[in-house]
C-alpha cells in the first residue's frame, strides 16, 4: 500500500494501530500493510466500524481487554485480506470476517469488482490488471529465459560473464522499462561479439530487443500448436 494511504489509516485509528511502533520481535504491524491500494476503503470501513462500536455499543460487563483492539498484521493471503488483532469480541469478529470476505470479491490494485486470478500466485483482481500482470509475469520469464539460454543470443562463441535483470516497469504509454546489471566479463565478450571497439548500450538494447521479440513469438507459435492440436484430438 501506498505510504500517504498507510499514514492517513494510522492517523485515523491511533488506536488500532497503536503497534505500528513496535519492533519486530514483538509484532508485525511495524512493517505496515502488506496489500495493494484496492483494500483501502475495505480496511478503513472496518476499522471504523470497530472504533464505533467500541465507543457506543460496548457492553459494561465485558472484559476490559476487549476495548483495547490492536492490529497486529494486516495482509494478503491467498488472494484474500487478513486482519490480524488482539481483543475484541463476537461482533467485533464478525466485522472482520465480513471485510476478508469482501476483499475476495474486490481488485487489489484499483478497489473495481474482481475475483480470484490464478497463475502461479492467486491474486484478487479485476480483469484490466490480471491482464497487466499476466503480461509482466509473461516479459519477466521470457527476460529471465533470454538471460540463461544462449539459443536466444545470436553467437557462435561461448558466452562469457553474466548480465541479470534488475528492474522492470511499464511506463505509461504502454511500454516496458528493463534495468540489467551487466558485469566486465560480459561487456568484453559482448563487445568481441558484435565486432566494437568499446561498449554501446544500444546494440546491447538491440540485441535484447530482438531477442526477446523472437522468443515471444516462438511462444505464441508453440500456444497455437497446441491449441490446434487439442482441437483435432476432439472427437
Amino acid at each position: 500500500m501506498k505510504p500517504e494511504l498507510q499514514n492517513k489509516l494510522f492517523e485515523k485509528y491511533p488506536k488500532i494501530f497503536r503497534q505500528k511502533d513496535l519492533s519486530m520481535q514483538e509484532t508485525c504491524m511495524c512493517w505496515g500493510f502488506d496489500c495493494g491500494d484496492g483494500w483501502y476503503n475495505i480496511i478503513d470501513t472496518l476499522c471504523h466500524q470497530i472504533q464505533w462500536h467500541l465507543k457506543h455499543n460496548l457492553k459494561k460487563y465485558e472484559a476490559p481487554e476487549v476495548a483495547n483492539v490492536e492490529a497486529t498484521q494486516v495482509k494478503e493471503k491467498y488472494g484474500g485480506l487478513r486482519f490480524y488483532y488482539n481483543g475484541g469480541n463476537d461482533f467485533i469478529s464478525g466485522l472482520v470476517s465480513m471485510a476478508e470476505r469482501l476483499s475476495g470479491k474486490t481488485c487489489e490494485e484499483c478497489g473495481a469488482p474482481g475475483g480470484p486470478k490464478k497463475g502461479g500466485w492467486i491474486s484478487t483482481l479485476c480483469q484490466s490488471h490480471h491482464d497487466a500482470l499476466e503480461e509482466r509475469r509473461k516479459l519477466h520469464w521470457e527476460t529471465r529465459r533470454l538471460a540463461g539460454d544462449l539459443d536466444r543470443v545470436p553467437t557462435e562463441k561461448l558466452m562469457k560473464g553474466k548480465f541479470d535483470l534488475v528492474e522492470e516497469s511499464q511506463n505509461d504509454d504502454g511500454t516496458w522499462k528493463l534495468v540489467f546489471d551487466v558485469d566486465d566479463e560480459f561487456q568484453e565478450w559482448f563487445k568481441e561479439e558484435q565486432g566494437l571497439k568499446r561498449w554501446s548500450s544500444k546494440r546491447f538494447q538491440k540485441v535484447v530487443i530482438e531477442a526477446l521479440e523472437h522468443a515471444i513469438e516462438q511462444g505464441e507459435s508453440n500456444e497455437n500448436n497446441e491449441s490446434q492440436d487439442n482441437l483435432s484430438n476432439d472427437p
